[in-house]
């Protein structure tokens, strides 16, 4: 096992500041790099904007805001990267783009550890013209990685058991944070469990007359922080779009892509940075207000609905929001059946990176409380097989596995 005394990261965007404050604040010294001295220059301000701000508002004292400051180092250049143990790459998502600084780190760094932080790309595809392909994994922390808890580590097919190792005791003892052990491909495990229970949800208005608020208000009972249009207009409706394309490509049809979110986007309807998504909100504390109410002047969400889907029968949220949570158990259970993750690793995913409700214990906990039968007759030809077995044998997941 490898041990970590510094860590660089390479991009200095939202994402890799924060990384870099996370790290920081666990007293590991970070060098943060950027394309150019002037970005970084800027990069190196707002570090020292952040860490004032903890100052002011008396979470730090002068003397360890002069220290935190001292572990973190703004560089474009590539000699400040040399003494790093590991390496988190947080640049945006374009494949050819990551491979290039994998390429060049494998070099500049021969024993270092190398991660990608990305969301979606399958890490194997990054390890092309790496040296030493064993020493590459996944490190996928959630937005923003000061507050969420969970880290996805990403097994590529070179990726050896002491990489992970290594990078397991770091998450999990130097960042304090809750890691859980992933097979690669696209979306990981928990972006695509995300997409298997808000899927449903978008479906619903397509073909029902269901309102929003109505499954928002099914999913806020439940116990789930918020309710699945309040998140997807905080994620970007642009953003769920591309997110829904990359899960179409890899899985097919249950991830077919939605009308009714290009048709926002078409409208500009891009969720809480244009003032518009699935719901409208005013200037002031964020309120969701049904979409019919459109301040931001942007086309009402019921105008589109009644113009891209004519024919929706009537809807029942309670039904709405059933069909989701069904739909994210069996996604659970196919990424048992391929052995994407553990279990447990499904569950601590949900809990910690999606706020699924703790007394619940997670998808596969909720399945096993609603039954494997009802579960499996419910999604019909839907059903994985997995789930279809185990429903015959009158099995329960935390009891055979």
């Amino acid at each position: 096992m490898k041990n970590i005394y510094k860590v660089a990261v390479i991009g200095g965007g939202t994402m890799g500041a924060d990384l870099a404050a996370l790290i920081a604040r666990q007293d590991m010294p970070v060098v943060i790099k950027e394309v150019n001295a002037e970005l970084a220059e800027r990069l190196r301000g707002r570090l020292d904007q952040r860490i004032d701000g903890w100052l002011e508002r008396g979470k730090i004292n002068a003397s360890r805001a002069e220290q935190l400051k001292m572990l973190c180092t703004a560089t474009a250049s590539n000699d400040d990267l040399c003494d790093a143990d590991l390496v988190i790459e947080a640049v945006p998502e374009d494949v050819n783009l990551k491979r290039k600084i994998f390429a060049e780190l494998a070099v500049l760094l021969p024993d270092a550890i190398l991660t990608s932080n990305t969301s979606s790309i399958p890490i194997t595809s990054l390890s092309k013209g790496v040296a030493r392909p064993e020493r590459l994994a996944g490190m996928h922390f959630f937005n923003p990685p000061t507050r969420m808890p969970l880290v996805e580590l990403i097994s590529a097919e070179a990726t050896s058991p002491e990489t992970l190792e290594s990078l397991e005791v770091f998450a999990a003892e130097t960042l304090a944070k809750k890691p859980i052990r992933v097979k690669d491909r696209p979306g990981f495990l928990v972006n695509v469990l995300l997409g298997a229970y808000l899927t449903p949800a978008i479906r619903a208005l397509e073909t029902t007359t269901v309102k929003p608020e109505a499954i928002d208000a099914e999913a806020k009972a439940f116990g789930w922080p918020m309710g699945p249009f309040v998140l997807l207009d905080m994620m970007g409706v642009d953003l769920v779009k591309e997110v829904m394309n990359i899960l179409f490509s890899a899985y097919g049809d249950r991830f077919a892509p939605s009308c009714l979110v290009n048709a926002l986007v078409s409208a500009g309807r891009l969720g809480q940075k244009t003032g518009a998504g699935f719901y409208d909100r005013v200037p002031g504390p964020a309120e969701a207000r049904p979409g019919d109410h459109s301040e931001s002047g942007s086309e009402p969400l019921d105008a589109i609905l009644e113009k891209n889907f004519p024919e929706r029968t009537s809807g029942d949220a309670v039904q709405a929001f059933t069909d989701m949570m069904y739909s994210m158990v069996n996604e659970s259970a196919m990424a048992l059946e391929t052995a994407t993750a553990s279990a447990n690793d499904i569950e601590t995913g949900c809990l910690f990176g999606l706020g699924f409700p703790q007394a619940k214990g997670g998808p596969l906990h909720y399945g096993d409380q609603v039954g494997l039968g009802r579960l499996a007759e419910a999604l019909g030809d839907s059903a994985c097989p997995l789930l279809r077995g185990m429903a015959v044998r009158a099995e329960t997941f935390f009891s055979s596995w």
